[in-house]
């Protein structure tokens, strides 16, 4: 067997062991009314949950029976009309609550399946800066950040393509067939483009 075969099986292996180690968290009363409070936008009494141990990334029953983190819930939620939500990211943050994953379940038509949603992703169906400076800083992994990247070019969101950047994301990294710099070529934005190439960036990856 080739040295690269046997890299490569271990490394198959290594993934598997690591997924089966990862175990969604459930959880009880505390983390029920921390899901209440989140959708209220309750800062004060989210606070008071976190403080007394609830668990933000701790799944509970929440809307047609599928059970929801309060942690993906806020990340879903944030809206710029709501900048109370902001508050309990950071909270939730402080908490404990992984910046580079958020457990939620979701039903496509009557199956019901478990999602290790990216936060990243989340934040970027609302682009939120501060949210993604609030994930960067509590540790999320420059590698995590490709996706994130094109999306933040396709919506001209260009405070958080320079905190993406900044902070090591790939400036080359590929969405499908589409690199940062090939979406702000669409985007027709020269701004971007001229930023992105200043980093390094290619049209193909």
């Amino acid at each position: 067997m080739s040295t690269f075969l046997w890299l490569r099986g271990a490394i198959v292996v290594a993934t598997m062991l690591l997924a089966s180690c990862t175990r969604a968290p459930y959880g009880g009363e505390k983390e029920s009314l921390l899901i209440t409070a989140t959708a209220a936008h309750d800062v004060a009494k989210v606070q008071a949950l976190l403080n007394s141990g609830a668990n933000p990334s701790a799944m509970v029953k929440y809307e047609d029976g599928l059970y929801e983190s309060p942690w993906r819930l806020v990340l879903k939620q944030l809206r710029p009309k709501q900048p109370e939500d902001v508050a309990i990211v950071k909270a939730m943050l402080k908490a404990g609550a992984d910046p580079a994953l958020a457990w939620g379940e979701g039903q496509a038509l009557s199956r019901k399946s478990l999602h290790q949603d990216e936060p990243l992703i989340i934040v970027m169906m609302h682009p939120n800066a501060e949210v993604v400076r609030l994930l960067l800083h509590a540790g999320l992994k420059p590698q995590s950040g490709a996706q994130a990247l094109v999306d933040a070019v396709d919506s001209r969101q260009s405070d958080i393509v320079h905190l993406l950047v900044d902070a090591g994301v790939n400036v080359n990294g590929a969405s499908g067939a589409r690199t940062p710099l090939l979406a702000a070529i669409e985007q027709r934005d020269a701004k971007l483009m001229a930023y992105l190439e200043e980093h390094g960036a290619r049209e193909r990856p």
